[in-house]
């Protein structure tokens, strides 16, 4: 389950996550099988982040940063994944049907 506060960090957008993200680097971030579909996620640093089972149906996850990023059983189903860096992360079991990886 998500860490309520690292959740509620996402849902404020972009530029305080990732403000708190290079605050914070000995954190990981645990959005596991957080809802998270048709959000704009778009440049965010979600690297190191546990997505496990996250729901990322139709999320802009344009030029995101997922470099080790856990997520395994994702659903990113319809996701946009246009230059998003996902160097070592796990997408073991994810569902990229129809994923624009552009």
């Amino acid at each position: 389950m998500a860490n309520p506060e690292h959740l509620a960090r996402c849902l404020r957008g972009v530029a305080e996550w990732n403000n708190w993200r290079s605050q914070h680097p000995q954190i990981m971030p645990d959005l596991s099988r957080a809802h998270l579909s048709h959000t704009h996620l778009s440049g965010m640093d979600l690297s190191h982040t546990n997505l496990l089972e996250a729901q990322l149906d139709a999320a802009d996850l344009t030029g995101a940063i997922l470099t080790k990023a856990n997520l395994s059983h994702a659903s990113l189903k319809d996701a946009i994944l246009n230059q998003a860096v996902l160097a070592n992360a796990n997408l073991n079991w994810a569902t990229l049907k129809q994923a624009d990886l552009g």
